[in-house]
């Protein structure tokens, strides 16, 4: 099952720094089938349904976060900033003042 939980987060991270919120009613609805068909190919299929639906719900949301943390982190990252070259200085761009 904790296979199940890290990749319920990674997918979860992968989809928040991609898609916005939304994305999240249908992976749920996708993630309690695989979780339901994971609990019934192993040996405790009775003794934690819930708690196994709960926790892979919650690492994908949790993943989501990070996720979307992330993007704008990366985003943040990108914003232009001025170059700490002198362009004018070495003869790059040529003054609007024509001589």
């Amino acid at each position: 099952m904790t296979s199940l939980y890290i990749c319920s987060i990674l997918v979860g991270a992968v989809l928040g720094m991609r898609f916005k919120v939304l994305i999240l009613i249908p992976l749920m609805a996708v993630a309690c089938i695989i979780a339901m068909a994971a609990l019934a190919l192993g040996r405790n299929w009775q003794y934690s349904v819930g708690i196994a639906l709960a926790m892979v719900l919650a690492c994908m949301q949790i993943g989501y976060v990070f996720g979307s943390v992330s993007r704008f982190i990366l985003a943040a990252g990108r914003v232009h900033r001025p170059s700490p070259i002198n362009t004018r200085a070495i003869g790059l761009v040529r003054s609007s003042k024509s001589d």
